[in-house]
């Protein structure tokens, strides 16, 4: 088994599904969060080829590129299905997911406050549509409670990064209209392991 070394801030931001990922497998791994000031000092250097983190080594190689991170956790664990038809609806959930999360980004770091206000009326009206298309996935999946196939994978794993993590809506969150999709947020929540690291994780900003 490889030792594995995530660098990344005292963030969830961009790294936990990794986080995620290994905490599933049971997969010990080096959690190292730096300051802003250890980041200039190694931005400096040739630790980050694109000077931006996260990065994950592992026995002499080193990733980065977080989704490409997230990728090969899943493959090396087990969490990126067990077909090619499986991989792909996994990745198209996960690519769903990266689309959200640039809305929500723009939205919270626009400058312009009439622009934001705009963005974020419209996220608001995009969520919902975005949630009932998540869960209309869930109810096709005949296999599992799960969104491909028959295990947790790397789509559940960015689907509740999304949810939880950078929307903030907590394991508890209100999906009025969409109980199946409130149930999963709970379901993935209540995974001992995932229990577990929730618990123990340092706290964060976001």
């Amino acid at each position: 088994m490889p030792t594995y070394k995530l660098t990344y801030f005292n963030l969830k931001a961009r790294a936990e599904p990794t986080r995620y990922l290994f905490a599933l497998a049971g997969v010990e791994f080096e959690d190292v969060r730096i300051s802003d000031e250890e980041w200039q000092k190694l931005k400096a250097s040739e630790f980050a080829p694109l000077k931006q983190i996260p990065i994950l080594e592992m026995d002499g190689e080193k990733l980065y590129q977080s989704h490409a991170i997230h990728y090969f956790v899943a493959e090396e664990t087990g969490f990126l299905g067990t077909s090619a038809i499986e991989r792909g609806k996994i990745l198209a959930i996960v690519e769903t997911c990266r689309d959200l999360s640039l809305k929500l980004a723009e939205s919270k770091f626009e400058k312009d406050e009439t622009k934001k206000e705009e963005l974020k009326k419209g996220l608001h009206e995009t969520i919902p549509k975005y949630t009932a298309f998540f869960e209309s996935q869930l109810n096709q999946n005949k296999e599992s409670d799960w969104f491909v196939g028959k295990k947790v994978s790397l789509a559940d794993v960015m689907v509740f990064n999304f949810f939880v993590d950078k929307m903030g809506l907590g394991s508890n969150a209100p999906f009025h209209n969409f109980p199946v999709m409130k149930e999963f947020i709970k379901r993935f929540a209540d995974i001992p392991e995932i229990k577990t690291w929730i618990e123990k994780r340092p706290p964060t900003v976001f």
